[in-house]
């Protein structure tokens, strides 16, 4: 080696040092004890007491603790910070009454009453309805409510005292729901003073053709949110094979005033419910609006396609027990069930051919032929 080379390993040996004390790793690592208490480490005592690097498995189990406990705080943290309980078959529920929502006391609505948060939908006249009923078997009065799956807003409320069943007609769909049970009513949006609220895992699903069914029934009857529920449908049943044909029967005739829209209008009953009937004689069938339908108790409804003034329109067919205009009284007549009707229901020529129809001005008379 030179003298040329030797001087340059020198003061590559030289700057080596110099970086290595201005930040040297090992500094920073002491013993056990050192780190525990602050102390650093020397660059002679970091060489008596070297620093083991943790093993592979070491690090994979303390790895393993940190994701279970991320773990067990992503799924227990909002629940404890709802403070809510598990109740068996239901999801979580979630005490009402929390301090933040005023408590202004009021009568609970009666039994069966209809609360429209968003009539926009719930109230709509370009879809089938259907029936949705809930028996309350537990000793706890309920308000269930349907809401958006999507928001969660609000759409409908159903009240249901302890003991008793109550039913409402629906728009066709799928539903979120949740339930307020209690005993001690504030309002809706306080709910119970004493009660607790219960989401429904899954919501509730709507179809046409049945009445969907839901009926709590108690687990724990010193807790409101103590109950089980059960979801099912109440299938239609088939008509029998052999039914009566329609016939008309009642005296007299019934005169019907022609309206400023060009129209004859008549009261009457479907099945004991009152309905007013818009004379169509261009309808084959007398035609029910979805709500009518559902309010005068019709369960059984086969789908089928109509060809209408507008193209092709969706409804169903179904049978009802008496068509009732004035004193006379049709049995066992079919119906159709269509939404977007102009009126709740249309007086079709299934009905009026057993009718004589007389027309002079601007009045119609009908009588039995």
């Amino acid at each position: 080696m030179g003298i040329y080379d030797r001087d340059w390993y020198k003061d590559k040996k030289a700057q080596d040092k110099l970086k290595e004390s201005l930040y040297d790793p090992k500094q920073f690592r002491g013993t056990r004890g050192q780190r525990a208490y602050g102390h650093e480490s020397s660059p002679g005592a970091s060489g008596n007491t070297p620093n083991r690097p943790q093993s592979p498995t070491r690090r994979a189990l303390i790895w393993l603790v940190v994701v279970a406990a991320l773990a067990l705080l992503f799924h227990y943290g909002p629940r404890l910070k709802r403070n809510d309980t598990q109740t068996a078959g239901l999801a979580p529920t979630q005490p009402l009454f929390t301090g933040y929502q005023a408590c202004t006391p009021a009568a609970l609505p009666a039994n069966g009453a209809v609360q429209l948060a968003d009539p926009s939908r719930m109230r709509r006249s370009d879809v089938l309805y259907s029936g949705l009923e809930i028996a309350n078997r537990h000793r706890f009065h309920v308000v269930a409510y349907l809401t958006d799956p999507g928001t969660g807003k609000r759409m409908l409320g159903l009240s249901v005292l302890a003991g008793q069943t109550a039913q409402a007609s629906v728009p066709v769909g799928h539903y979120g729901l949740f339930i307020l049970a209690g005993s001690s009513w504030c309002n809706d949006q306080a709910g119970f003073q004493d009660g607790a609220r219960v989401n429904i895992r899954g919501g509730v699903e709507v179809q046409a053709g049945g009445a969907s069914v839901l009926s709590l029934t108690s687990s724990d009857a010193a807790r409101p949110e103590g109950f089980r529920i059960s979801v099912g449908r109440r299938q239609p049943q088939p008509h029998a094979a052999s039914r009566p044909q329609p016939n008309v029967k009642g005296p007299g005739f019934v005169d019907l005033t022609q309206r400023p829209d060009g129209h004859y209008y008549a009261a009457g009953y479907v099945n004991g419910t009152a309905t007013v009937f818009m004379v169509d004689t261009g309808a084959t069938l007398t035609t029910l609006s979805p709500e009518t339908a559902y309010k005068s108790g019709i369960a059984s409804c086969a789908s089928r396609t109509f060809n209408t003034a507008n193209g092709p329109a969706q409804g169903c067919v179904a049978k009802v027990s008496t068509i009732q205009i004035g004193d006379f009284v049709l049995r066992d007549f079919d119906v159709a069930v269509m939404p977007n009707l102009p009126t709740d229901a249309l007086l079709g020529m299934n009905v009026m051919r057993m009718l004589r129809l007389e027309q002079q001005n601007g009045v119609m008379r009908l009588s039995i032929r």
